[in-house]
């Protein structure tokens, strides 16, 4: 569930002070000791408290907003198997009430404000968050500590949730792309939590109790596994003491030792799917987790294979597919090469997914089933290709323009950069939010090469055929 937050900033004043910021990126960063604190290279900021939790400031002061973004590291990728589903049902009870607020009265409460309050799960956290006018920052942060240190995950809203959950399950299911990808993720991560769907399946959030979930509440919940992010009209130090106002007397656990997460290399070969199949993933584990070239690298990689201009996947499958205006029908050349219509390729979509596990890389193709296989061929021809002939850099400065147009827009608001700031930090390091702008500029041919080279290897590759009707 990943929902907008209903304030937002004017685009236009905010790009000009994020381009002030790129540039400013380019400088020295200078460590600040006191108070536990650190500058960054674009301003901003990490406390940490006694309790350790983290605190990350970014201050501008473009409206009289603060974004208030919360991140528990206790995402679906930390469940053991009979606790499947349980991270994101987390999501869903902690806004049902506590021992001083009943159901409803957490949302109400930040409605008074003008402003709603909405949240998100994925593999390695759970996000809560919300953006207020700056005079109520502290009263938002007094909501927020008392649904994340209060919860009293009550049985009879449970009950309601679970209904909710199990609408959102099959929801998913119907969604080609989002059940071709649990698919893939299945057989990418066999051993792991991450092959699993955050969102659970039917049985296990049927069967999840809620003793089961109070366990996981009170295992992962905590301050030093938690990291406030603000942004906005705000500096580090009214943050910093509005934080310590209500968070401070949050008591500190010891934490669950973290599991070994090393992504599968075993050769997985597509099934046979027991109907016809209109679409199909191929994918490979990442193996990214503190490389920001790679993960720039694997951003301009990604737009190099599925962009509009320069879709090195279209072109592979051009290779493969040619359009005799005398038979539209299938049939074979001297070359053993299908001949079909040029509209065999329907859709191509190409993501990265950044993961503690070290993430995915995915290419999905819709296509009539007959022609499938021909274009997966022509997939598979043009990662070939990529290994061995570096991009020209005319190609790789186009793409490195829509990379960076993509991260601008995505940041274009105070709620979006407290998003990446807070993912990156669940992912080991929040820096890296602003230095990947910095990593892409300097990008050279090369280390596309070097990545598509490590990335594209026969014995690492899963493909997975959807079995479904895939919706055009």
């Amino acid at each position: 569930m990943q929902l907008t937050p209903r304030l937002i900033v004017r685009a236009t004043k905010f790009v000009a002070l994020l381009c002030v910021s790129f540039f400013v990126g380019s400088l020295p960063a200078h460590a600040q000791r006191g108070n536990q604190s650190l500058l960054v290279e674009t301003g901003t900021q990490l406390s940490v408290l006694p309790n350790g939790l983290r605190l990350i400031v970014k201050e501008q002061h473009v409206t009289h907003l603060v974004t208030v973004d919360v991140w528990v590291k206790a995402g679906a990728g930390k469940e053991l198997r009979r606790e499947l589903g349980a991270a994101h049902y987390m999501e869903h009870m902690l806004f049902k009430g506590t021992a001083k607020r009943k159901p409803g009265e957490i949302d109400a409460a930040i409605e008074d404000l003008g402003a709603t309050l909405s949240a998100g799960t994925n593999y390695d956290a759970a996000h809560f968050y919300t953006t207020v006018d700056t005079k109520f920052t502290s009263q938002a942060l007094e909501v927020l500590s008392d649904a994340l240190q209060n919860s009293v995950l009550d049985q009879t809203e449970m009950d309601h949730e679970r209904s909710v959950i199990l609408d959102e399950i099959v929801r998913a299911q119907n969604d080609f792309r989002k059940q071709a990808r649990n698919q893939l993720f299945e057989q990418l991560f066999p051993d792991q939590p991450f092959g699993r769907p955050v969102l659970g399946s039917s049985d296990s959030i049927r069967n999840l109790t809620r003793d089961t979930l109070q366990k996981f509440y009170e295992k992962w919940y905590a301050p030093n596994n938690t990291t406030i992010v603000v942004v906005g009209d705000i500096n580090l130090k009214e943050a910093d003491r509005l934080v310590r106002d209500q968070f401070s007397t949050w008591a500190k656990r010891d934490l669950p030792a973290a599991t070994a997460t090393e992504p599968t290399s075993a050769t997985l070969l597509p099934q046979p799917a027991p109907q016809p199949s209109d679409a199909r993933l191929i994918g490979f584990p990442l193996g990214i987790r503190e490389d920001i070239t790679a993960a720039a690298a694997a951003k301009c990689l990604a737009m190099l294979l599925g962009g509009a201009r320069y879709g090195k996947i279209a072109d592979g499958v051009k290779s493969v597919f040619t359009q005799p205006e005398e038979d539209p029908l299938p049939k074979k050349t001297l070359t053993g090469k299908p001949v079909i219509l040029q509209a065999s390729l329907d859709l191509v979509e190409v993501d990265v997914d950044f993961m503690t596990n070290g993430g995915a890389f995915s290419i999905l193709t819709v296509a009539p089933a007959t022609s499938m296989n021909a274009v997966q061929q022509g997939v598979v021809s043009a990662l070939r290709k990529l290994q061995k002939t570096p991009v020209t850099s005319q190609e790789l400065e186009a793409v490195k323009r829509q990379a960076i147009g993509k991260l601008l827009f995505a940041s274009e608001t105070g709620g979006g950069q407290a998003y990446s700031l807070g993912e990156w930090d669940a992912r080991g390091d929040f820096s890296r939010s602003e230095k990947l702008l910095d990593a892409i500029t300097k990008l050279k041919p090369k280390d596309v090469l070097t990545l598509a080279d490590r990335l594209f290897e026969p014995a690492r590759t899963v493909v997975t055929d959807f079995v479904g009707r895939v919706a055009r």
